[in-house]
């Protein structure tokens, strides 16, 4: 089961889109690295130039029987309009103009030298995914953990409780990508602004010494929201205790908390589905697939790498996800 070609453009797709020369392809490439999670959201143009507007079901219309010479009431339901904001950032690279020139001073070299800075970059994004709440920080976007950090009401519903209440906590996301469930993105009439390079040439850099050094210098950046149009297609299992995980699952079982995640999906069908996680909940997963009967985790090759498969869930390791995370009440 691949993932590319299945109508869904992901950052890499929209960069091959707007450059030929591919580098900012491998810009893409270099940003996801670390952070897997930027090599699966499906990115769209926003309806505005700093947030994205949806109008979203919270009630569906009431449905009658008919009768015989007996007319049916009309119900719209009930909606809410929701903005998303689109977050940009933004690194600045340096590098000694006679290095470059020994390199021949390629945009894909000079992309593999600023690898650190696409780092950087894709952790804070990545974390902003996350962690990041609109109402803290105008400047960021509201990234899951903040939007289903509830157990009441219907974001309530999509919160699964492990139980953890104190010492290291930690979560589990699953995401249903799709243009009408769970996308990120770029602003409106900005395409190449998802994900730009853009090369200043030579300029001059005051070392603190007082020295001058010429450099060549390259700015990354990256505009991106999270918009989330049907609540129903992501699930956070929340209040995970990271102490007491173990190889069988006696205390949490991990796979059983998926399995109950999965099954308040309306659809699983409805997009491309991934579960995400840090390194230390995929390593017990692992373990527990093992030790545990029933559980038929099986590798799946994508895009030519090997994926983690699970009834036809692909998992995700994540290291923006946080083991300090607050308790969710």
């Amino acid at each position: 089961m691949g993932i590319k070609g299945n109508g869904l453009p992901t950052i890499v797709d929209v960069m091959n889109r707007t450059d030929e020369s591919g580098a900012m392809a491998m810009v893409a490439d270099l940003l996801s690295e670390t952070n897997e999670i930027l090599e699966d959201i499906p990115v769209f143009e926003a309806n505005q130039a700093t947030s994205h507007k949806e109008v979203v079901v919270t009630k569906l219309p009431n449905s009658e029987l008919r009768r015989f010479n007996r007319g049916t009431k009309s119900d719209n339901g009930e909606t809410a309009q929701v903005e998303d904001g689109i977050a940009m950032y933004e690194q600045r690279s340096t590098v000694d103009v006679e290095i470059a020139k020994l390199n021949g001073n390629s945009a894909k070299w000079r992309a593999s030298e600023d690898s650190m800075h696409l780092e950087s970059m894709s952790q804070q994004i990545c974390n902003n995914l996350f962690y990041g709440n609109e109402n803290d920080d105008p400047d960021s976007m509201s990234g899951f953990m903040t939007r289903y950090g509830t157990k009441t009401g219907n974001i309530g519903k999509q919160f699964v409780d492990a139980g953890g209440t104190t010492g290291k906590l930690t979560s589990i996301v699953v995401v249903v990508w799709d243009q009408n469930t769970v996308n990120g993105r770029y602003p409106k009439g900005q395409e190449k602004e998802l994900l730009d390079m853009v090369d200043n040439g030579k300029v001059r850099v005051t070392q603190a010494d007082g020295r001058v050094l010429d450099c060549m210098e390259t700015v990354y950046k990256s505009k991106l929201g999270l918009s989330i149009k049907d609540y129903r297609y992501a699930v956070r299992i929340g209040n995970i205790p990271v102490a007491s995980l173990d190889k069988e699952g006696s205390t949490v079982d991990l796979w059983d908390l998926i399995n109950t995640a999965t099954w308040k999906i309306p659809n699983l069908r409805k997009g491309k589905v991934f579960i995400y996680a840090n390194r230390t909940i995929r390593m017990y997963l692992d373990k527990q697939s093992v030790n545990k009967s029933g559980v038929r985790l099986k590798q799946t090759e994508v895009d030519g790498k090997l994926l983690d498969n699970y009834r036809g869930i692909f998992f995700r390791t994540c290291d923006a996800i946080s083991e300090n995370e607050e308790k969710v009440a």
